[in-house]
Parts: structure tokens; C-alpha cells; sequence
């Protein structure tokens, strides 16, 4: 969902939406915001140690 190239912010019934369910009650809904911002911060830890990918150069 992250990766969506219409830059959506993921929200719980967006996440719910995208597995093919429905909450009963949305109590877990609080959860699921813990989740979405925990892997968000963890790509954006990952993509920071990561070297950016050399350009390559062409030559005519």
C-alpha cells in the first residue's frame, strides 16, 4: 500500500480494505495506527542506511 504510486496515506479501513475484510467494531482500530506508523518509520530507517544507487552515465 506504501508503494501505491497515488500516494495514499494508509489508514486503518484503507488496510482492512486492502486484506478483504471488514472490522466488527473498529476497537482495534487504535492498534492498527501503532502498526501503520511503526512500519512507516521502519522503511524510513531502512531507506536512510541504504546508499543511494549509482547514475549511470551515458556516453554518446
Amino acid at each position: 500500500m506504501r508503494a501505491d504510486p497515488n500516494g495514499k496515506v494508509p489508514t486503518p479501513g484503507a488496510v482492512f480494505r486492502h486484506l478483504g475484510c471488514r472490522p466488527k467494531c473498529g476497537s482495534c482500530f487504535p492498534s492498527v495506527i501503532d502498526i501503520i506508523h511503526q512500519k512507516g518509520s521502519e522503511e524510513g530507517s531502512e531507506s536512510e542506511t541504504e546508499p543511494a544507487p549509482a547514475k549511470r552515465v551515458a556516453s554518446r
